[in-house]
């Protein structure tokens, strides 16, 4: 054997040394800590508390403005004296899919948090138009068949995880959503578009789509609500 091929052999089998060595040594971060990263790091609603002292600055922090701040509040509040929070949390314990239920409202999903997860299953296609649901009427909380192609992860991280993101990102992305207007959203077309050339409006939603500010008020008192039950003391999150 020559002196060329001595040496190409011994460099093969230092080649390989190396790369087993760093392999060794190395972290690999998986998917799923990579997307809580990104999430943790671009997402500043990520660590929100869903507790009934927070509803008022967790509403602001969705984008609403002061009077629908107020109207949220006293939602919420009916929605306690009507026992309609008693019949949600009901509803939520006998979930025909309460595994994925809990994914939705814990935020156990890095990829998706429980303000849009629980669009899933607390919206429901009635007539074509999506609307949370009636818990007087509905007898389980399900998977609606309207979300299984709904692009909600895609709106997520283009409203919220945008380097430019809004300050009513939350209120103006489920808006979209609730209008089945998602690929506007993600297009950048008026009234989500965020260029020079583009405008980002809620006043041009609530114009464009009319009934929207009352559907989306409803559907995060709602949301926020199911998020406190699934995390109080014996919940679902527990």
């Amino acid at each position: 054997m020559s002196l060329r091929t001595w040496l190409s052999v011994a460099g093969v089998f230092v080649a390989g040394g190396v790369c087993a060595y760093l392999l060794t040594t190395e972290e690999i971060a998986t998917g799923d800590e990579v997307a809580e990263f990104v999430a943790r790091k671009a997402d500043p609603l990520i660590d929100m508390a869903f507790t009934s002292s927070n509803r008022k600055a967790n509403f602001e922090a969705f984008g609403m403005e002061p009077d629908m701040v107020t109207a949220a509040l006293d939602l919420a509040r009916r929605y306690e004296d009507t026992g309609k929070v008693d019949r949600l949390r009901l509803l939520m314990t006998g979930a025909a899919e309460p595994t994925e239920l809990a994914d939705a409202l814990c935020g156990a999903d890095q990829s998706l948090r429980p303000r849009y997860g629980a669009l899933r299953f607390l919206v429901a296609e009635v007539q074509g138009e999506r609307r949370p649901v009636d818990l007087d009427r509905v007898s389980s909380l399900q998977r609606e068949d309207w979300s299984k192609t709904s692009p909600i992860v895609a709106v997520y991280n283009d409203a919220e995880l945008a380097q430019d993101r809004k300050a009513d990102a939350t209120l103006m992305a489920i808006a979209a959503i609730l209008a089945a207007q998602e690929q506007e959203l993600l297009n950048g077309y008026k009234p989500w578009g965020r260029g020079l050339a583009a405008t980002w409006s809620w006043k041009q939603v609530k114009k464009k789509i009319p009934g929207i500010e009352k559907r989306t008020l409803e559907y995060l008192v709602l949301m926020h609500l199911a998020v406190e039950v699934a995390n109080e003391e014996a919940g679902i999150c527990e």
